[in-house]
């Protein structure tokens, strides 16, 4: 039952909606690279965020509804996400971006509990060989 749960509400974030339904803790994050070039050709756009990976249900993890590609804990045991860079281009254009990272916590003794947190990034379009 907790995955049919944790698909349904993964469903919901994807909709549009699930954030706006349920009241969402605020955390830190940060956005990496804080400049992204469309034209570059990288592979990944990381999100760090200030919250214990062992609690995230990854499966639930979104970046203004894309889904998460892989994640990880840091050195100090807090989330890692990474997203594919190609779908985080199609959602972003110049000059800026602001991003917003939401997930559920689940937890043993309590209720879940959704998080979101938000970063601006720069957004560029430069092509040609760097100086």
């Amino acid at each position: 039952m907790p995955r049919l749960f944790c698909f349904l509400c993964a469903g919901l974030l994807v909709l549009g909606i699930g954030s706006q339904a349920m009241a969402a803790e605020p955390i830190d994050v940060q956005v990496s690279p804080s400049t992204l070039n469309l034209a570059y050709e990288g592979t990944v756009v990381t999100v760090h965020a200030d919250i214990p990976y062992s609690g995230v249900v990854t499966a639930s993890l979104r970046l203004n509804g894309v889904q998460v590609w892989y994640t990880k804990a840091d050195a100090r045991g807090d989330l890692v996400a990474k997203f594919r860079v190609g779908d985080v281009k199609e959602i972003v254009a110049p000059p800026s971006a602001t991003l917003t990272l939401v997930g559920m916590v689940q937890r043993k003794d309590a209720p879940d509990v959704w998080f979101e947190g938000t970063d601006t990034i720069r957004v560029v379009e430069v092509s040609g060989p760097r100086k």
